[in-house]
This record gives structure tokens, C-alpha cells and sequence, in this order.
């Protein structure tokens, strides 16, 4: 039943033309990589706590053509507390992975 779930959804990204998606569980993140193409791009942005990082995934099409922005937001776990940040905690790091 997990394996049908996992090829409807992402039969289901095929049909439908949306340029943005966000995520926000691992067991997402990973199925979807799964079926993302070899040209696929994923970068990560590192941000502070709680979040720690961004990761993105630019599904591009065999042409070169950005099809689809995926992200994958973490949720935080329940019971967490936010600290209150900084202005320079928000800055963002840039690198690809």
C-alpha cells in the first residue's frame, strides 16, 4: 500500500503543472527525491535554530527549463520552544549539496 501511495503521489506531480511545493517532513522530502530526474539541482540554505536549514530541490527538465521549486521546510518537534533570534541569526549561508 506504501509503494502505491508513493508512485499516485508523484504520478500526481507529473500531471499537474505547480511550479512551487513545499514539504515540511523528511519521510516527503525523501520519497519525492526518489523520483526527481538526474537533473535535478538540491541546494541548502543554513539558517539558526530551530529551523537550521532550507533544503531546495530545482527539478529541471531534460531541456535545462526550471519545471518545479520544491521546499522542504523542517517542522520543529512537538513541545519546542522558539528562541528569540538575533537580526544576524537570520542571514542566510548559501551551499550547494
Amino acid at each position: 500500500m506504501r509503494e502505491f501511495h508513493n508512485q499516485f503521489s508523484s504520478d500526481l506531480l507529473e500531471m499537474l503543472p505547480l511550479p512551487f511545493v513545499i514539504t515540511a517532513s523528511s519521510c516527503t522530502r525523501d520519497n519525492l527525491r526518489k523520483y526527481l530526474p538526474k537533473t535535478a539541482i538540491s541546494l541548502e540554505i543554513e539558517l539558526a535554530a530551530p529551523t537550521n536549514v532550507l533544503r531546495f530541490d530545482l527539478d529541471f527538465r531534460i531541456d535545462g527549463t526550471l519545471r518545479r521549486i520544491i521546499l522542504h521546510v523542517p517542522h520543529p518537534p512537538l513541545g519546542s520552544s522558539q528562541a528569540e533570534r538575533t537580526e544576524d541569526q537570520w542571514l542566510p549561508k548559501l551551499t550547494l549539496a
